[in-house]
């Protein structure tokens, strides 16, 4: 079958393990023909978000061999920020009437331009898949972005509503968001979770790469590693948890954090590490080594808001310390994965000392997490 991915509600990240760059690389490997049809939106060196110019390299291959469309935005009498924010683009629709695709996969249905999606479907009965990752802690939260989930998006995900088979919200709470706020037919809603690229994972070698990089990190096998990382913010909890970790005052106990620090918190952040050296931060680590840092890793710990991380950790078994938000119980699947109510210090001290005492039994809990999470089965579910 011939299968397009669109990712023009949003960013999409050359060589990352994000939903919309592991999905299309499944459906390969399951004897598709696939393409992907993305923004301008992207990454920068530092992890940022900026609208990269394509324009000398319009279409190109993934490192996975699927060709991939870059669409500009929209040029026309009304300032290029409005074209921006209701993601009008460029012609587009050619590529899908040249393709013809069975299946048409839509990452987000928040963008103007899917009313070109909308002819293009009603004329050629393709079936078509929506996903989801709008819910009520990253989006609808000001004025304005609530003004544009409960009107404008709103009004578009109806009209595609009667050609789409089924909508899928990437969380149980971003499957409610369909239905409550783009009042979706419940019928057409369903979860599907995001997971783990075992494939690309060197599951065979975790040994070996965790004892190697235990050695680069400075930890000893008799130490219990803990990790986080991402967007390091006040959202995300990281001075919370650095401020727990100082109080654990086990000298074999060590903390590694990777990713991009806030303006907000960057002071605080580096006066934490001063303060204590079993504190270890790697920046920004690409995104198909993370798994590696994982492997090394006792503990894993996101005392904030969600991110992509969190099913990684769990899916690979690793003990795993969370926020406790309702719409999230997919996460929650045995006693591997320890859920806080309510994130204070103290909290997480007696969570990370808790799991530390008895961590023989929390591993043993997660040792069978990758056959919920494996992308190989949430892959044939995107498209059954």
């Amino acid at each position: 079958m011939k299968i397009v991915h669109i990712c023009l509600a949003n960013f999409y990240i050359d060589n990352y393990s994000y939903q919309e760059n592991i999905l299309p690389v499944y459906h390969k490997k399951m004897g598709n023909d696939v393409t992907i049809i993305a923004s301008w939106q992207s990454f920068d060196d530092n992890g940022k978000l900026f609208i990269r110019d394509y324009t000398n390299y319009t279409k190109y291959q993934t490192k996975d061999e699927i060709d991939i469309y870059r669409i500009p935005y929209k040029k026309g009498i009304y300032p290029k920020v409005l074209y921006q924010k209701l993601r009008l683009y460029e012609n587009w629709s050619n590529i899908l009437e040249v393709i013809k695709p069975d299946i048409v996969f839509v990452h987000g249905c928040q963008f103007a331009d899917i009313n070109k999606l909308i002819h293009f479907v009603r004329k050629n009965h393709t079936k078509l898949y929506i996903d989801n990752h709008a819910d009520y802690i990253n989006s609808a939260k000001t004025w304005y972005s609530n003004l544009l989930h409960r009107i404008v998006w709103k009004s578009y995900a109806k009209k595609i509503e009667p050609y789409v088979t089924k909508f899928w919200g990437v969380t149980p709470l971003r499957s409610l968001f369909l239905q409550d706020v783009y009042k979706i037919e419940p019928s057409k809603i369903d979860t599907l979770i995001m997971g783990v690229d075992i494939d690309n994972m060197e599951i065979d070698q975790r040994a070996i790469i965790r004892s190697k990089l235990r050695i680069e990190l400075n930890v000893e096998d008799n130490d219990i590693l803990l990790i986080s990382g991402g967007k390091l913010d006040k959202l995300k909890g990281t001075l919370k948890l650095l401020e727990a970790f100082i109080k654990l005052k086990k000298a074999n106990l060590k903390l590694v954090l990777f990713g991009t620090i806030s303006a907000e918190i960057k002071d605080e952040f580096y006066k934490y590490l001063k303060i204590d050296k079993r504190i270890n931060y790697v920046e920004w680590i690409n995104a198909d080594v993370i798994f590696k840092y994982f492997y090394a890793a006792d503990i894993a710990i996101f005392p904030g808001t969600h991110s992509v991380l969190w099913e990684q950790a769990i899916g690979l078994g690793v003990p795993t310390i969370i926020k406790k938000w309702d719409g999230f119980e997919h996460l929650a699947i045995n006693e591997s994965v320890v859920e806080i109510n309510n994130v204070t210090v103290d909290n997480l001290t007696n969570s990370i000392s808790e799991v530390c005492e008895r961590l023989h039994f929390y591993t043993k809990c997660g040792k069978d997490n990758m056959k919920v999470f494996s992308y190989r089965e949430i892959a044939k579910k995107s498209i059954s």
